[in-house]
């Protein structure tokens, strides 16, 4: 389980890069098309309302995810063994 959130995390962050990257359009790096400042604030203007979006999606999945049932017989609980 720790590997499969792991991989999880490091593909969202992946994402949102790759996203924040689409936003802003051009390279830093290319000569001929410089970036201002400007639009970096505005590339992560909008990243951050994509995963303003995201963060309720995500709670709603997890809370249709369900919980552990709670239960009072000793027989329903497994062993330590």
């Amino acid at each position: 389980m720790n590997t499969v959130t792991q991989a999880g995390m490091a593909l969202g962050v992946a994402a949102i890069g790759a996203l924040y990257r689409a936003f802003l359009g051009a390279s830093p790096q290319e000569p001929e098309h410089p970036v201002r400042a400007a639009d970096f604030a505005d590339a992560f203007d909008a990243t951050s309302c994509v995963l303003a979006a995201l963060a309720p999606a995500a709670a709603l999945l997890c809370g249709l995810l369900g919980r552990a049932r709670v239960t009072d017989d000793p027989a329903a609980v497994p062993s330590r063994n």
